[in-house]
């Protein structure tokens, strides 16, 4: 099943439970194409704090989870596994010069002082 991305988690709890109760699967793999959103966003999403974000309570290091961290938030969700699209992966997909992109709220790093 893909979501767009995951922020905050409510949705896609919701979604997956849903999911779950109608279809009765067997299990159901969440792939996230976008990178995980870990930090604030001061461009234009209305993301104020870190502890309003789902990523960073399940990943030690936001930029590399485990395979454990992976599970334990697919868990969360009622998922059987869970996976995101790399920044490697989305700087590729975009065919742009990384420093062309705003990355702010996947890394934590912003291109201007905040």
């Amino acid at each position: 099943m893909p979501d767009d991305s995951v922020v905050r988690g409510d949705t896609l709890e919701h979604v997956v439970r849903e999911f779950q109760n109608f279809y009765k699967p067997s299990e159901i793999h969440l792939r996230i194409p976008s990178p995980a959103v870990v930090a604030p966003c001061f461009y234009g999403i209305n993301l104020a704090k870190t502890n309003e974000l789902i990523a960073p309570r399940f990943f030690h290091d936001t930029q590399n989870p485990t395979a454990e961290e992976l599970k334990g938030l697919a868990s969360h969700f009622g998922a059987t596994s869970l996976r995101y699209l790399t920044i490697p992966q989305l700087i590729d997909a975009l065919q742009m010069h990384v420093k062309s992109v705003c990355l702010g709220c996947v890394t934590g790093e912003y291109p201007t002082p905040y």
